[in-house]
């Protein structure tokens, strides 16, 4: 699997499964802004890599964790 098939499925496909699409899922206007800030590039790493690549900040409806 690709890293961009990896990347859909831990996003809008998960939301899908979940039911929560219209929330969540994809950075979109009038959604809840969860996401996460990685400390590299996710698509540029190696593939055995991504497991190991850390969130630099959360963000939760739209505000940054601490």
């Amino acid at each position: 699997m690709g890293i961009e098939e990896m990347l859909l499925g831990y996003t809008i496909n998960g939301a899908r499964q979940l039911g929560v699409e219209a929330a969540k899922g994809s950075i979109t206007p009038g959604k809840d802004a969860d996401f996460l800030v990685f400390e590299k590039d996710l698509l540029a790493e190696p593939h055995e890599g991504f497991s190991h690549n850390l969130p630099e900040d959360v963000y939760y409806c739209g505000k940054k964790l601490n």
